[in-house]
């Protein structure tokens, strides 16, 4: 991936953010709440759904960092290969 390939993602990326940033804000607005009300409702949930919660959690959390680590760009040096005990100029 050259340069304009990747500030062409970057803008992507940024665009993306933005975007689910104004759909968050909107949902928030509508439904009157605060990031206050959102920490405050996660220590709320009843017992018997908590472990639910959890797993929903962990699952969505594993997803993201799955997504991430796909986005990340694999090296293509072939350094290291060849003959072995070969001494490269």
């Amino acid at each position: 991936m050259n340069f304009a390939e990747q500030e062409q993602k970057i803008a992507e990326l940024k665009s993306q953010l933005q975007a689910l940033n104004k759909q968050f804000d909107e949902t928030m607005k509508a439904n009157n709440l605060t990031l206050e009300d959102l920490k405050t409702a996660e220590k709320d949930i009843p017992a018997e759904y908590r472990d639910t919660w959890d797993k929903l959690k962990n699952t969505i959390q594993a997803s993201a960092k799955t997504a991430a680590q796909a986005e990340k760009p694999v090296a293509s040096s072939k350094a290291g290969t060849g003959r072995r005990n070969a001494i490269r100029l």
